[in-house]
Order: structure tokens, then sequence, then C-alpha cells
């Protein structure tokens, strides 16, 4: 995805510096105060964001190291993020930046998308968060047909049972009573779809562990969105400060169910296989 906006970006006479905040421990030079916002020692016109670095860094912390040292390494992946997130933020105030990290975009409070989109009159499933065995398994008794989110980010969706309600012991889960039919993605920009496609040819709960997704091989069919579900969206994307988004719905017969919204959307597939000119768009909106 990078390179295909940096492409796009070169071929309007940007220039490309690609950073890669996760190169942890140190990462690229990146400085942030109240007037200014430099990376690799340049003050950007534009910010297209891939990934923010992880919370908890996936480096191996060295075992000689005292205690001290060894909460101090650890702390380098909060402390890479949250300066790069104010960076961002910063940024975001004066030029174009997709996405600003603002209100967890990055870790997609899944819980709090699905409060809003039901508030906005977008259609979810029932769902509840809880860490109690008993809850969870009341809950999976009640719907029938229960699966097993994280709350944020991560995980593929899982088959959840009453027999295995003990596993949100282990930390709090997002529960939802599983919604049958086509999966839907709707690419956002600034509120305006760029592509709305139903994924064909898919048979797995989670279309991202599918084999046919995994090889590449997904259908693309292009689909219509009535007016007033693209509003929803749409206002949904802003509370949410997404200007750029993809959009994951269900397709049944009582209409769309609204699943959650993913501040770094996959999409090279999506324009390979249609019409839709999002990465020209993407381009356009930085540079704008």
């Amino acid at each position: 995805h990078l390179a295909r906006v940096g492409a796009a970006l070169d071929e309007r006479d940007a220039a490309v510096l690609v950073a890669n905040s996760r190169a942890l421990p140190c990462g690229p030079r990146l400085s942030v105060g109240h007037d200014a916002v430099r990376i690799e020692g340049q003050a950007p016109r534009a910010v297209f964001v891939r990934a923010l670095p992880p919370r908890h860094p996936g480096f191996v912390v060295d075992a000689a190291l005292d205690r001290e040292q060894r909460r101090q390494q650890e702390n380098l992946g909060g402390a890479a993020r949250d300066a790069w997130g104010a960076a961002l933020e910063q940024l975001s105030l004066e030029i174009p930046v997709l996405n600003p990290p603002r209100y967890g975009t990055f870790e997609q409070q899944k819980p709090l998308q699905l409060i809003e989109a039901a508030a906005l009159g977008l259609r979810v499933p029932r769902w509840c968060v809880t860490n109690d065995p008993e809850t969870a398994e009341d809950f999976a008794r009640e719907v029938g047909d229960a699966i097993r989110k994280p709350v944020r980010q991560g995980d593929l969706t899982r088959a959840f049972s009453a027999t295995r309600a003990q596993i949100v012991a282990e930390g709090p889960q997002l529960l939802q009573a599983r919604v049958r039919g086509p999966n839907l993605r709707v690419t956002l920009l600034d509120r305006r779809v760029l592509s709305a496609v139903r994924l064909g040819g898919l048979k797995a709960l989670d279309y991202r562990a599918d084999p046919v997704y995994q090889r590449g091989e997904t259908r693309y069919e292009p689909v219509e969105l009535d007016e007033a579900i693209v509003e929803q969206l749409g206002r949904l994307a802003s509370r949410l400060s997404l200007r750029f988004a993809g959009v994951d719905l269900k397709q049944t017969d009582e209409g769309f169910v609204f699943l959650e919204m993913n501040a770094a959307p996959a999409w090279l597939e999506i324009e390979d296989q249609t019409d839709a000119s999002i990465t020209a768009a993407v381009a356009d909106t930085l540079l704008r």
C-alpha cells in the first residue's frame, strides 16, 4: 500500500519519504514541539499513516539487564507510539494526515464503534464485553450462535459457545451474535464512498483466515449502497476521526449490519479488480 501511494505521489512530482515507525528501539529521527515537527530532519507537507508502533515492542528484552533497565526497555514501544501520536496529531492541525491517531483510531476500539454506530441508526449485532464466565455463558446460550473478537485490533474472529465461557476470565472479550450473509467492504475517504464491494467465494468465519482470501483469489463484486447508509457511515467515520476508512458490513435479508471500521484498510485487490480509483484519491487528498 505504501509503495502504491508513493508511486502515485511520485507521478504527481511530490517527494516521498517512507519512515518505518515500527523500527524499534530507535526508529526514524523524529522531533515534535509546539511549533514544528521534523521526520528525518524534514517538515512534511502531508502524511499517510499505515501503522503505528505497537504498545508492547516485539524485540527481545536483554536478560542480562537489571529489573529497572528491563522495565525501561519494555516501555520503548509505548514511548515510540506516544511520540508518533503527538507528532501526527500536531501535523493534522496544519496539513493532511490520513489518519490522525486521535481517539484511539488505530486501536480500533470495537465496542466504542458499535455504540456510535447504533446511536447513528446503523444496525449492529447483539454484543457484550465481559471477563465474567457466567455472563459469557448466559450470552452464548441467549443468542445461540456466538462469536468472539478482541476488544481492540488484533486476533481473528472465532466461534464461541457456552462450553468455552471460561476463556473470558483471561481478559475481557467482545462477544457478538453471529451475523450470517455475504461480507461487504466499503472504502471511505472524507465521507465519500470510493468503493463498495461484496467479497465472493469465501466461507471461513473470518474471511482473513479463508484460504481463498489468503491466496489473493477473492472476487470483489461492486454493490450499490443507498444514500441513507452512506450518510450514516460518513457520520460514523467523522465521529471516530477517520478521514480514510474501510468498513466491514454484512448483507442480510433485513438490510446491512455494521461490524467494524478500520483505520488502515486494504484496497489493492479491490482496485485491481474494479474501476475504483482509491490510490489516486488518497494521493490527490494528500496533495491538496
